[in-house]
């Protein structure tokens, strides 16, 4: 699966050298639009290389002290008036329940799973189908 937003064009220590030439006025910036990629997280998780890549990013120090702080962040830890109505209760459980999702989604992309076979329908009478 060859994706737009792989590595191979600028290597990473490149990227210091090409800021400092941008600022120096050597290069042009343009924006280069990119396409947007509609991966969803099962697609993502049955590509091996995707995950190890997803794998050592979630490895990093850094990236663990950040989501540590996501984590801290969690609209779930918001206490509410005793005044508040039935539905700014439950605004705030969908958000902690998104919130939720979404960390968890994140975190699951460094681990691997295959894609769920595809279901086929027949659309024939349950009586074709029983007897075949």
């Amino acid at each position: 699966m060859k994706l737009p937003w792989r590595r191979g064009s600028t290597a990473d220590s490149d990227l210091p050298a090409a800021a400092a030439a941008a600022q120096a006025g050597r290069f042009k910036v343009r924006i280069v639009d990119r396409p947007v990629s509609h991966l969803r997280a099962d697609e993502f998780r049955a590509d091996k290389e995707l995950v190890h890549l997803a794998a050592t990013v979630l490895a990093n120090a850094n990236v663990q002290l950040m989501l540590s702080v996501m984590r801290n962040e969690h609209p779930g830890f918001e206490v509410l008036s005793p005044a508040a109505g039935p539905n700014d209760r439950l605004v705030a459980q969908a958000r902690a329940e998104g919130y939720t999702i979404a960390l968890a989604t994140f975190e699951s992309l460094g681990a691997a799973a295959s894609l769920p076979e595809r279901l086929v329908s027949t659309f024939g009478s349950e009586e074709q189908q029983a007897t075949g």
